[in-house]
C-alpha cells in the first residue's frame, strides 16, 4: 500500500536532508511533460482534475500523462469508462511514437508490395512504439464503471505492485452503488473517496471532468474544491459548432501559482498536446 506513516522527527530529517543536498521533495511526482512540470507541482496523494468541454482534450491530456509516466518506467493504472482498451492503446501508440494508426494503414495500402523508405520508416516507428508499451507497466480496465469496483481493483493491484499514477476517465459517467438525492451529491462523494484513495496509496490520481456552458465543472463544483490541482482546457467554436482545444491553464495548485497558462497546443492527428512555440500569454 502507500508509504508507512512517519514520525514528526523522521519527516523533519527528510526535509533537512533534501534541502541540504539540493534535492526535490521526494513527494513530488513528475509527469515527464516539461511544459506541465515546469509550472505545476504535483505530489503523491494528490487528486488532479482536468476539466474541459466535451471533445476538448481532457481525456487526451490525462492519457498523455499516463503515456509519459509509463515511458519513464512508472507503473500506471487506466480505467476507461468510455473507450475500449484497444482504442486507448491506439491513442497511446500515436502519443508515444508520433504516428497515427490510420495514417500508417493508408500509407501501407498505397505502397502495397513496393513500400517506400518513408513507409518502412513510419512502420518501424509504429512497431517501436508498440514494443515500448509492451515493456511498460500499464494496467488497463475497460469493464468497470462503478466507483466501488474501480477503487477495489486499484487497491488490489496497488498492493501487488504500487502505482505512481491512476487515471479514471471520466467523472460524470462514473456510477456508485450509494443512493443520492441529486447527481451532484453522487459526484461529490466519488471525488472525496478518490482523494482519500490517492492519499491512502501515496499515488497521483487524475479524473477528467466535463464543464458547463459557463465553464464550471458540470454538476459538481465540489469536484474543483476537492481537487489538489485543477487544470482547465478551453476551446474555440467554429461556425459549425465544433470545439477545438485552445488553451491549457492551471486554475489551482497547493504549492504554486494559479491561473497560469501552459504553452501547449493540441495535435488532433496524434491526440496529444505538444509544445507551442508561438504561445502568447
Amino acid at each position: 500500500m502507500g508509504k508507512g506513516r512517519q514520525s514528526v522527527k523522521d519527516s523533519l530529517n527528510e526535509i533537512l536532508a533534501e534541502a541540504a543536498n539540493g534535492k526535490d521533495d521526494s513527494g513530488i511526482i513528475r509527469t515527464g511533460i516539461r511544459e506541465i512540470d515546469d509550472r505545476l507541482r504535483l505530489f503523491r496523494g494528490n487528486l488532479l482534475i482536468i476539466s474541459a468541454p466535451t471533445s476538448c482534450g481532457k481525456s487526451a491530456l490525462s492519457l498523455q500523462i499516463a503515456s509519459s509516466m509509463a515511458m519513464q518506467g512508472h507503473r500506471v493504472a487506466i480505467y476507461t469508462l468510455e473507450m475500449s482498451q484497444k482504442e486507448t492503446l491506439t491513442r497511446m501508440i500515436a502519443q508515444i511514437g508520433g504516428n497515427n494508426s490510420e495514417y500508417v494503414r493508408k500509407a501501407v495500402a498505397l505502397t502495397g508490395l513496393a513500400p517506400t523508405d518513408y513507409t518502412k520508416r513510419i512502420c518501424q516507428e509504429f512497431k517501436d512504439a508498440i514494443m515500448q508499451i509492451l515493456k511498460a507497466r500499464i494496467h488497463i480496465r475497460d469493464d468497470l464503471n462503478r466507483a466501488e469496483d474501480i477503487f477495489a481493483d486499484f487497491r488490489a493491484e496497488h498492493a501487488r505492485e504500487p502505482f505512481e499514477y491512476g487515471l479514471i476517465d471520466y467523472l460524470q459517467i462514473m456510477r456508485s452503488s450509494g443512493r443520492y438525492e441529486r447527481k451532484q451529491l453522487q459526484i461529490a462523494d466519488i471525488t472525496q473517496r478518490a482523494k482519500a484513495l490517492a492519499n491512502e496509496c501515496g499515488t497521483l490520481i487524475c479524473i477528467p471532468s466535463q464543464v458547463n456552458k459557463d465553464g464550471g465543472t458540470r454538476e459538481a463544483e465540489d469536484a474543483e474544491n476537492d481537487a489538489s490541482a485543477l487544470l482547465k482546457i478551453t476551446g474555440e467554436k467554429d461556425a459549425k459548432g465544433n470545439v477545438t482545444p485552445d488553451r491549457v491553464s492551471i486554475w489551482k495548485q497547493r504549492a504554486g501559482a494559479r491561473h497560469v497558462d501552459i504553452p501547449l497546443k493540441f495535435n488532433g492527428v496524434l491526440t496529444r498536446f505538444d509544445f507551442d512555440p508561438n504561445f502568447q500569454k
